[in-house]
């Protein structure tokens, strides 16, 4: 029934629906109960946003229609390929890379299987992942640590050597809880639901904050400042590290920063080329608590409690948003979010940051991109009746998402997934309509298939041409069972025949 598509103007229209008939069942692919909506911008080499390999660079934002009944714990994006893990545990990765199991290009998302071996995970489920380039690192549910990639200065927690070409366990184990995983270029970062910290890698410009512990440490080594500390998340850049940090005692949240202070990446204005850890204070509000914190390579952004916005760094194609392109040695206020948004989320990418801010006026909630728009990676190139520009110094909203309800930034090498609102369609599909063929009257959730004509009829003309000893098989809408063996690969709803 390869015309059924044509046939059936279904009220969900999307070009991933699709229809088929294996007697007597008519087969409708739907998404899951919740349609996730993930929308991919940037560089897509070798297909590694689940877009099309044919397209490089994605201009415009384009639905990854393939992941929409798929829920998304974390995306990693590297240089050639991308690697999401699912809400149960499970890894999926495009593009190309046999870091991430891909010895051929492929834009479709495949769960890792040689990961799955005996040898490697076997079914043990995954908890967290960090990604810098082709370097990955994969935390499981039972504390276990496995990487591949580029072992530069032990960053990947095995011996001093170059490489790794196989996924290798490392000899170290956390049973707390990982609650941050981040790669940066020479150096990885990690915290635990214990409020502790470990660091692995080059320490050589202070990354790890603390310049007693040797210039590069090849196994996870537990950082500690102050015994009041309680660590909430750390991120890694390029020599240099952001922290969220509690105390223990006045339970208040701060940003510390620490590393190399090139082009201000430390954030700290001191003399000096590395510096150890430092926690910012605002002079406007010494009291100022910080919730989130994320780096590129040469950039930093944090956000703080009350919704505010800081950014550090090189700043060179205007990243920090700051109305210049001036190096931010300290983390600085956003001006622009200052009074009328909340902001919600950050993603500091290179030379680019993407935010996620909603107006406190009117509760609207949109993206801003600010920074290089080079390689599409802000995805502003092609937007009617908008100006097009190289660089974006200040905040921008990037029209393509207002009214879709941006929630979580996930960003990479030139490469952005956004994820918007999930869309609950229950309903929607329990009450499944379609226009009937021979009266013209809208179909709701009851219908005929006219095996002889090939056509989709409502349950009166249906019962009209059955008197008639038409072959007709009548379908009602439903979703499939909890428990039922229908999977994503065959189908995600169906309808059943009813008689016929």
């Amino acid at each position: 029934m390869s015309n059924c598509k044509n046939i059936i103007k279904c009220v969900l229209s999307d070009n991933q629906n699709k229809f088929t008939l294996s007697y007597p069942y008519l087969y409708v692919t739907f998404p899951g109960t919740y349609i996730s909506k993930l929308y991919a911008f940037g560089i897509n080499n070798f297909g590694k946003l689940g877009i099309t390999a044919n397209i490089k660079d994605i201009s415009s934002p384009k639905l990854i229609s393939q992941l929409s009944n798929i829920e998304i714990e974390d995306i990693k994006i590297g240089d050639t390929s991308c690697v999401i893990l699912t809400k149960d545990g499970e890894l999926l990765s495009a593009g190309y890379s046999p870091s991430v199991g891909l010895d051929s290009a492929s834009d479709i998302f495949k769960i890792i299987g040689k990961f799955r071996t005996d040898k490697y995970l076997s079914n043990e489920k995954v908890n967290r992942i960090g990604m810098y380039n082709q370097n990955l690192m994969i935390n499981t549910k039972n504390g276990e640590f496995w990487s591949i990639g580029n072992n530069i200065q032990g960053l990947l927690g095995h011996d001093f050597s170059s490489n790794i070409n196989e996924l290798k366990c490392i000899q170290f184990t956390i049973k707390s809880n990982v609650t941050s995983l981040s790669l940066g270029t020479n150096h990885t970062l990690i915290t635990t639901s214990d409020g502790k910290l470990y660091f692995i890698g080059a320490n050589d410009k202070i990354q790890s904050g603390d310049n007693s512990i040797g210039i590069r440490i090849n196994l996870p080594k537990e950082i500690s400042y102050k015994k009041t500390d309680f660590f909430i998340m750390a991120s890694a850049g390029d020599s240099f590290s952001a922290f969220i940090i509690k105390d223990k005692k006045t339970g208040l949240k701060k940003l510390y920063t620490c590393g190399w202070g090139k082009d201000g990446r430390s954030g700290i204005d001191e003399k000096g080329e590395t510096h150890s850890i430092h926690m910012f204070e605002d002079s406007n509000n010494n009291e100022r608590e910080f919730i989130y914190v994320s780096t590129s390579e040469t950039t930093g952004a944090a956000i703080s409690k009350d919704g505010k916005l800081y950014t550090w760094g090189s700043n060179n194609r205007g990243e920090c948003g700051q109305g210049s392109y001036n190096i931010i040695n300290v983390p600085t206020l956003v001006k622009f979010f200052d009074k009328d948004y909340f902001v919600l989320d950050v993603c500091a990418i290179s030379q680019a940051t993407i935010v996620i801010a909603k107006n406190i006026k009117n509760n609207k909630v949109s993206l801003f991109c600010m920074g290089d728009n080079s390689c599409n990676r802000l995805g502003m190139s092609i937007q009617s009746n908008y100006e097009v520009k190289d660089t974006y110094p200040i905040p921008y909203i990037n029209p393509f998402f207002e009214g879709k309800n941006p929630e979580k930034i996930y960003g990479g090498s030139k490469g952005v997934i956004i994820k918007c609102k999930s869309e609950n369609i229950k309903e929607l599909r329990d009450n499944f309509n379609c226009i009937c063929l021979d009266c013209n009257k809208v179909i709701y959730g009851k219908m005929g298939y006219n095996i002889e004509d090939k056509k989709l009829i409502c349950d009166e003309c249906s019962e009209n041409e059955i008197n008639k000893n038409k072959n007709i098989i009548i379908f009602k809408a439903r979703l499939p069972e909890k428990n039922s063996n229908l999977t994503l690969e065959k189908i995600s709803s169906s309808f059943i025949p009813l008689k016929g």
